[in-house]
């Protein structure tokens, strides 16, 4: 993980390096004997050597002069915390190293038989799924991102920056979808739903590439991100784009996200990753907005027609990425971390709301809803009810070391959490756990958008080294001291009050037109009442 990040300046359209903030990355504390906090640790796995609690306690008399019977309980308990930290971490380094050996040594010969079985299918759905792709719904595809890097264009050459809640394009879904726009999204929803058909549940990418985090419907942050740092190309070396759900919800422009990244998806298969999110959901959709701009946007009867195209599309995404068989990829996290990634290959698609709230799926459920325990305090070990819901959980430190260890991991990259003023990145459980944000000022929060930027470094000791480099751009607060008297960021301002961004043409069509829980439905609302 590189200690540096490239910041891209708005007004003088160009990227600097800047140095890690030091609160960017998380150290985790040890306790000592005496229930204190011991040193941070940075990416090496320390072990506090516990006292022998029945002697120590042998010494504390009830008569000391000194040590009140409150002392003497406070010390008994303070020696059990550190005993039970110094356990936790010698469990820990013991499952690490059997993880690996494991991994390196032993076969599994039911994940063989599964992993032949998968891609067998997989290569005749191949087969089946892309000779009809139509040409014409792939030359639309092109000429959607044509039409967005022209607007990312633009976009860029503008004097001031502005939210994305704040800005308006006229016409917005003809200029990227042609006159036809309600056919185009919605054959390009159907042709990437086949696509995602023939491709597995875990998607497997390679160096370099790009992960995206959240986006939100927040188009002009994703448009000026491309333009900062790099784009989508139809060259066959151009970089993979790898974007970890929660496209929709929340935003202002929410429609024209998903249809420029389903139009990558179907220009791009091979290059082009769509990870599903907690957000990819009908009921969270139906909830946070998208169902509502869909039919706002072109009436509900062809609305209701577009979002059920998306949602068929949205129930085949992949729910991971593993980068160059070392990253992996995921939009919540690890839930309890007991699964194997030969596991994730072996679930069926297609997977709906319902399907992820059936018990044998909670740990499904959990890859887009669980959250990691962030260092800090001492002693924070295993798996806990999440504050989404109880069929949500967090993990801590350990069950990412654990789990990397007994997959071959050496990071995982997710995404769903953002926080106050933050850089829209963060790296924790010693160096093993990054997360990544990239929708800018999201709900009034102040935060910047960052992509990760994923190379390789060479080869060191035999084992190829990739590099993660943060790359931001920088929050709309952050850049513009408003006036006390101005209206509150509400992240969905009248729209008479927008800035307007002229085009100067539109595509021409070519082709032919062809938790949440139920009742868990209490459930449901609990985890979406916490979404983010």
């Amino acid at each position: 993980f590189d200690h540096e990040y490239d910041l891209y300046d708005f007004h003088k359209k160009t990227s600097k390096v800047l140095g890690m903030p030091t609160d960017i990355i998380h150290l985790r504390q040890l306790a000592n004997a005496n229930g204190g906090d011991g040193n941070a640790l940075s990416g090496v796995t320390a072990v506090s050597v516990a006292p022998k609690m029945p002697k120590q306690i042998k010494e504390v008399h009830a008569s000391s002069p000194v040590i009140s019977p409150r002392s003497e309980r406070g010390t008994k308990a303070r020696l059990i915390r550190a005993m039970t930290t110094s356990d936790h971490e010698r469990i820990t380094r013991w499952a690490v190293v059997i993880g690996k050996m494991l991994h390196c040594k032993v076969i599994d010969f039911t994940a063989v038989t599964e992993n032949t079985i998968n891609k067998t299918r997989l290569q005749a759905n191949n087969l089946k799924q892309r000779t009809p792709m139509l040409s014409s719904v792939r030359e639309r595809a092109r000429l959607v991102l044509e039409q967005a890097m022209q607007l990312a264009k633009t976009i860029a050459n503008e004097p001031e920056d502005i939210f994305d809640s704040d800005w308006e394009v006229p016409n917005l879904l003809t200029y990227l979808f042609s006159t036809e726009y309600v056919d185009t999204l919605v054959l390009v929803a159907n042709t990437a739903r086949k696509l995602l058909q023939s491709q597995p549940i875990l998607a497997e990418a390679e160096v370099p590439c790009r992960v995206f985090g959240d986006i939100h419907g927040q188009l002009r942050d994703l448009l000026l991100l491309f333009r900062a740092f790099g784009g989508p190309t139809l060259e066959a070396t151009g970089p993979t784009f790898i974007f970890n759900g929660d496209f929709v919800d929340r935003g202002c422009h929410q429609l024209a996200v998903v249809g420029i990244l389903l139009s990558m998806k179907v220009a791009l298969p091979d290059k082009v990753w769509l990870i599903r999110g907690n957000h990819e959901d009908r009921s969270m959709n139906e909830k946070y907005g998208f169902r509502a701009e869909c039919e706002e946007l072109v009436g509900e009867n062809m609305g209701r027609k577009i979002f059920e195209s998306i949602h068929n599309c949205f129930d085949q995404l992949p729910l991971g990425c593993r980068i160059q068989k070392k990253i992996l990829v995921v939009h919540g996290g690890l839930g309890d971390g007991s699964w194997k990634l030969s596991d994730l290959q072996a679930a069926r698609r297609p997977l709906s709301g319902e399907d992820l709230m059936k018990p044998n799926n909670r740990w499904l459920l959990n890859i887009l809803w669980s959250d990691p325990i962030e260092d800090g305090a001492a002693g924070v070990f295993g798996v806990h009810e999440s504050p989404r819901g109880n069929v949500a959980s967090q993990f801590a430190w350990n069950i990412t070391k654990t789990f990397c260890a007994r997959n071959g991991l050496s990071l995982v990259i997710r995404s769903h959490q953002s926080k106050i003023g933050s850089l829209g990145v963060e790296v924790m459980h010693e160096h093993m756990l990054v997360r990544v944000f990239s929708a800018r000022d999201y709900e009034n929060q102040g935060n910047d958008a960052a992509v990760l930027q994923i190379t390789s470094n060479g080869i060191r000791a035999g084992q190829e080294v990739l590099s993660v480099r943060p790359q931001v751009l920088r929050s709309v607060t952050k850049l513009v001291k408003r006036d006390k008297n101005d209206p509150p960021l509400n992240g969905r301002r009248n729209r008479r009050l927008r800035t307007h961004t002229s085009v100067s043409s539109t595509p021409s069509s070519s082709g032919s037109s062809a938790s949440s829980v139920r009742s868990q439905e209490s459930v449901r609302l609990k985890l979406s009442s916490h979404s983010r």
